[in-house]
């Protein structure tokens, strides 16, 4: 999906000169006959003083115009190159804001290229895929304050969506930013430094399943009242929607130093209200990362507390049917379970797990297996499910899949499961978003299976690092290139 604006190459053409007269086989220049007139001083063009010669009619002289066979009136030149922008094959497509000449969108970066409000518009993209965006001028992407966000593609064949929850330039404030993502913070006020806000980047990560302190009394220091709000994933963003609470906690978020305990990585953005005892309103906006390795898979759905949905991953190089030994689920992939799979990873240290659900019965096994059912959610509202593998193999394809497994309610239950798929901490794809809704995802227990949804195939791969990258390919019932592979009562792979 990546694309790249080309660079314009500049070519120079070298022309051999003869170095002296006595190279050249004497004096080249032809001499004039006795009989011819006199050659003109060589200040003077056809009898006319050479520096008033002006071409190209544009009011500057040729000896002094940077375009002399363009009109160029203004003489820009906005690479200091000596050739007037007119003329010069190699100006940049790009003006001053970073918006492209041509009015043309790049497709796959994630910039509004053509400056129009929207980002890669009209460009195709599989749908569920995710990508970083932004929606201001391409010149402040990565600037000061300026955060990119995440849109995501919807609909058949494919269209990128709004891009969400990136920070935007706004009016320079005095926070100790570059609010305006202009290259320069505080610019043009006076400032007293009594706010100071953290910049993108310069917080330390937070770590799913732990305890992180936002220090309010870093930004402002000063008796105030606060407010915290904190944006989290997909699935938060859902819980929200519904008035119900978020799958992360927010312990004291009206006070300086609150708490944040996330379940799931990602970025998430945070935000800070002060009122001062005098009235005055500030306010802090700033992205923050919560880390992990390797491959994470999460489900939710819109009917958490009646339904139980579970979160399955398939073992790759195998097609056994779900439910079996190569079915990471919640009968055979938890600490608490009384016989795991064995899929042949190392185990991982007990600090990726041991602050989770089922905590002591990892310290009980001294490491944290590999797959492992992290959150497990039968009938808490607000909860998700969530698989992690923080040592996938590189160019493995793992199989996810939702099984609708109970429900609390009388009537034919109908509800609408979403998974996501993170790698090294970010979100990549997310599938069964509204609009794009999984349908028919009903009648729980059948036979004894239930309805299944066969999400997405992901292929990993790990670099020499040990980076998790991931390939997401969604699947469609068979024989068909669009929509959701759902089935009742069918366990095969």
């Amino acid at each position: 999906m990546l694309a790249a604006m080309g660079a314009w190459l500049r070519g120079a053409v070298h022309v051999a000169l003869c170095a002296g007269l006595a190279a050249c086989g004497g004096d080249p220049r032809p001499q004039n006959p006795p009989d011819a007139p006199p050659a003109q001083d060589a200040g003077t063009r056809d009898g006319r003083d050479a520096s008033a010669l002006d071409r190209d009619g544009d009011g500057v002289p040729d000896a002094s115009d940077d375009c002399p066979d363009v009109a160029d009136a203004d003489q820009a030149d906005a690479d200091r190159d000596g050739v007037g922008d007119a003329c010069d094959p190699d100006i940049s497509i790009v003006d001053a804001d970073g918006c492209r000449r041509d009015g043309r969108e790049v497709c796959g970066n994630g910039t509004d290229d053509d400056c129009d409000g929207t980002v890669d518009e009209g460009c195709a993209c599989d749908p569920g895929a995710i990508q970083s965006c932004f929606p201001g001028k391409p010149a402040q992407r990565h600037v000061g304050a300026c955060v990119d966000g995440q849109q995501l593609c919807v609909g058949a064949p494919g269209a990128w969506g709004d891009c969400g929850i990136a920070i935007e330039p706004g009016p320079e404030v005095c926070d100790g930013l570059d609010n305006d993502c202009d290259g320069a913070a505080d610019d043009a006020l006076t400032c007293d430094g009594s706010l100071r806000c953290p910049a993108p980047g310069t917080l330390p990560d937070a770590r799913p399943f732990e305890d992180y302190v936002l220090d309010g009394a870093q930004m402002f220091a000063g008796a105030a009242r606060w407010s915290w709000t904190i944006t989290g994933g997909p699935c938060d963003r859902l819980f929200t929607s519904q008035g119900r609470p978020t799958s992360f906690e927010l312990r004291g978020g009206d006070t300086s130093r609150p708490t944040f305990r996330p379940t799931v990585v990602g970025d998430y953005l945070v935000r800070a209200a002060i009122t001062t005892p005098g009235g005055d309103r500030l306010g802090c906006s700033f992205p923050l990362h919560v880390a992990g390795a390797g491959l994470r898979v999460e489900l939710c759905w819109d009917t958490t507390g009646e339904d139980d949905i579970d979160l399955h991953l398939h073992a790759p190089r195998s097609t056994q049917d779900w439910f079996s030994a190569d079915d990471c689920y919640h009968m055979n992939c938890k600490g608490s379970s009384p016989q795991r799979i064995a899929w042949g990873y190392p185990q991982s240290a007990l600090s990726a797990c041991e602050n989770g659900p089922d905590g002591d019965d990892w310290r009980a096994l001294g490491g944290c297996s590999n797959p492992r059912l992290n959150l497990d959610n039968i009938d808490t509202p607000s909860s998700a499910e969530l698989i992690t593998l923080d040592t996938p193999e590189d160019g493995a394809t793992y199989r996810t899949m939702a099984s609708y497994f109970t429900s609390t309610r009388s009537e034919t239950p109908t509800t609408h499961p979403i998974t996501n798929v993170y790698c090294a901490g970010h979100l990549v794809a997310s599938l069964g978003q509204f609009p794009d809704l999984v349908p028919q995802f009903e009648q729980p227990d059948i036979e004894p299976y239930g309805a299944t949804w066969r999400a997405a195939d992901i292929t990993t791969r790990v670099d020499g690092r040990g980076v998790t990258t991931c390939e997401v390919a969604a699947l469609h019932p068979p024989g068909q290139t669009t929509g959701y592979d759902v089935r009742l009562g069918d366990p095969s792979y």
